[in-house]
């Protein structure tokens, strides 16, 4: 049996309309900071390429002190040199309606860590760091937290040269104990992120070894690449488009 022209045109033009319908739909994926989809991408994080994950801490008793408590954490990078909407700003827009990301981070990479659950923390988290190389460039925007992401926030923070120091100071009463949470802490820098440790103290109760998270490292931030489903989608679009173009 023969197909006529008209008929055999007919998927190809539904295949076409198809595709012109996925290249144009922008799909927003929004979820908890460890699995978010708009986590920094450059194929060098931890996590199939991207920079994102969890810390899940449980130490002690130790002396009457003990830790049990996850830390979310990613990286997030900035877009179209700083003309476009920050990922960071995508995520805050999609988890945290009305919160901000800091002024003057809009064309840096953006650190960011939360404490998500504490279980247990005996006589309470005191401090949260986060390891830096002294000769890394930072940012313009030191150790600080978003406001309006919940949680109790820090009494205070600052770089302490080899690392980014977040406090819960003096105790007992701004120690965060079970059932509490911080708000999304941050800092950001011109350099793409590396794997560095992460410290979080309740008495003398501390992770050994201590879990990696994203830091700065000494390559200056250029870009991130597409991912292979990008890529192939990017692909698959200009294929039809330069169809469209051969068969005019």
């Amino acid at each position: 049996m023969r197909i006529s022209t008209a008929a055999a045109k007919w998927p190809l033009v539904m295949v076409g309309v198809i595709g012109i319908l996925i290249c144009s739909v922008s799909v927003a994926v929004a979820g908890p900071m460890a699995t978010t989809n708009l986590a920094l991408f450059d194929g060098f994080g931890p996590d199939a390429g991207r920079w994102r994950g969890s810390a899940a801490i449980d130490v002690g008793p130790i002396f009457g002190s003990d830790l049990d408590t996850v830390v979310d954490w990613a990286a997030f990078a900035p877009v179209d040199g700083g003309a476009g909407t920050h990922k960071f700003q995508q995520y805050l827009n999609a988890n945290h309606p009305g919160a901000t990301i800091p002024a003057g981070s809009e064309d840096e990479v953006i650190y960011a860590y939360e404490v998500v659950t504490i279980t247990s923390a005996v006589p309470g988290i005191s401090t949260i760091t986060v390891g830096v190389d002294a000769a890394d460039a930072r940012g313009d925007v030191g150790p600080t937290f978003v406001p309006l992401t919940g949680g109790q926030a820090p009494s205070g923070s600052s770089d302490q040269l080899t690392s980014m120091l977040w406090t819960y100071l003096p105790p007992p009463a701004n120690l965060l104990t079970a059932g509490e949470k911080s708000p999304i802490l941050v800092f950001s820098s011109p350099f793409a992120p590396q794997l560095d440790t992460m410290q979080v103290n309740s008495g003398i109760a501390s992770p050994n070894p201590s879990p990696l998270v994203a830091s700065i490292s000494d390559r200056i931030f250029e870009n991130e690449i597409p991912e292979p489903a990008s890529l192939a989608l990017v692909l698959f679009c200009g294929a039809i488009f330069a169809a469209r173009r051969f068969r005019r």
